[in-house]
């Protein structure tokens, strides 16, 4: 059976979900965060690292290369699997928003922009 979406990026959303509700989670019912804003920060704050040190490998290439990123247009498996994990903090964050830190997000900077970004990563992720 052929996938409409790459493997790599389907396990990306897997871990990413996985990852992202289990840190959200855990951080939630310890208590260590007072407010709504706080809590909003959790899957923002992992999912900036990860995709951060993600990156490392792509901005060696790119440096390598001369800064010419004409020479990066990669899809491999470790991009494909960052992308699906960056597609789950954007819909996971739009879920555990609405449920957890309602206040936290407003139309502009949550709703459309998150959208956006969720139709940027399926359009890249099926058109190279």
């Amino acid at each position: 059976m052929e996938l409409w979406l790459p493997a790599e990026f389907l396990v990306g959303v897997a871990l990413g979900s996985l990852v992202l509700n289990a840190i959200f989670h855990t951080m939630r019912c310890s208590g260590a965060l007072d407010t709504e804003k706080q809590l909003s920060w959790v899957l923002t704050f992992v999912a900036c690292v990860v995709l951060t040190l993600g990156s490392v490998p792509y901005v060696l290439l790119t440096l390598s290369q001369g800064l010419d990123v004409s020479k990066l247009v990669l899809t491999d498996a470790f991009s494909l699997v960052l992308l699906g994990g960056f597609l789950s903090y954007l819909i996971w964050d739009l879920v555990l928003g609405l449920i957890y830190y309602k206040s936290a997000i407003t139309i502009l900077t949550g709703y459309v922009h998150h959208v956006l970004y969720i139709g940027l990563a399926l359009f890249s992720v099926t058109h190279g």
